[in-house]
């Protein structure tokens, strides 16, 4: 069985509060760790990983893979700075009755996962306009617009990440976790 492992502030693991022990359904359990090396090895945010041995009251449970689930505490451990981390899934539960699930076109169906504390929870002015951006139609005001949010060169790196992992895990229905750098008003995609 897979479990979500919350601690709290004193009795962090590995400085997470939050992270998940995978068990190992299919062969490509290994692919997940080192993706997430190559993801740390080109410089991008990335929950920590690794193959864990888990023992319950000292029962053995098997091989797992430990990953961090995307917080705050993500942020900090990848050296940036607290901000508004967005969650894009619209598959499966999160998927909304009689909405087309491209999460690039609601942008009010994303959840934060974490909050730049001088916003309220409710504002998704950023992602709104990076949304409202996405689907205009092409020209060169709008790719100008776009080079202003979006942190080219991580994008960059990013995207040679998933060519050599050979990824299709970020579609435009799930898995996208988007942080907003408050410092330089852009989007930084993590890896997850």
């Amino acid at each position: 069985k897979s479990m979500r492992v919350k601690t709290n502030k004193k009795n962090m693991y590995l400085g997470m509060k939050k992270f998940n022990l995978i068990a190992p359904k299919q062969d490509h359990m290994l692919g997940t760790v080192l993706g997430y090396k190559l993801a740390e090895l080109f410089e991008l945010i990335t929950p920590k990983s690794k193959l864990v041995n888990v023992n319950i009251n000292g029962k053995r449970k098997g091989v797992h893979v430990l990953v961090e689930q995307i917080e705050e505490l993500t942020l900090r451990n990848n050296s940036k700075i607290p901000g508004d981390i967005f969650s894009g899934d619209l598959i499966s539960t999160d998927k909304v009755k009689g909405v087309s699930n491209n999460v690039f076109n609601h942008p009010g169906l994303w959840k934060k996962i974490a909050i730049n504390n001088h916003y309220n929870k409710e504002q998704f002015a950023s992602l709104s306009k990076l949304t409202r951006l996405i689907n205009a139609p092409a020209s060169n005001e709008v790719h100008s617009n776009l080079s202003e949010i979006l942190d080219m060169e991580y994008w960059g790196r990013f995207a040679a990440f998933e060519t050599l992992a050979q990824t299709f895990h970020f579609d435009n229905t799930h898995n996208w976790k988007l942080y907003y750098d408050p410092a330089l008003s852009k989007f930084i995609p993590i890896v997850w």
